[in-house]
């Protein structure tokens, strides 16, 4: 999925999304909290991770860092471009789902996405069963 084809999902500004946690493959979610339960820093790669107990289950957060995410304001402040920030949050392992995710949500000047299962699917997004 590129993100120049795709017309963003999040939308103008908002600021929390919750989103269905079907956007995620199964593998992915699995990897992301075991992420949580080592505790491992991402800040380096402009988001942090949490999790809280949900009605049928657990959600899992992100809240990202440093957004909008620009060329501009990626290099301005941390003299990064959007392409090299992928690469590098792809370099260390995480999902390409999640990856995609995170840029659109950040373009979008999104603050906080969380992935909960009873939350509604996002039009244009993948799902994965």
């Amino acid at each position: 999925m590129s993100q120049s084809n795709v017309i963003n999902p999040f939308g103008q500004y908002p600021q929390y999304r919750e989103i269905s946690s079907k956007h995620l493959t199964k593998v992915a979610i699995t990897q992301l909290y075991d992420a949580l339960q080592t505790d491992k820093d991402y800040d380096c790669l402009m988001f942090k991770l949490f999790s809280y107990p949900a009605v049928n289950g657990r959600c899992l957060g992100v809240k990202l860092l440093a957004i909008p995410w620009s060329d501009d304001s990626l290099r301005y402040q941390f003299d990064l471009t959007l392409q090299i920030l992928k690469q590098k949050q792809l370099l260390a392992g995480l999902p390409e789902c999640f990856v995609e995710v995170l840029h659109l949500a950040a373009t979008a000047n999104t603050r906080i996405v969380v992935f909960d299962p009873e939350a509604n699917e996002l039009k244009g997004l993948p799902i994965y069963d």
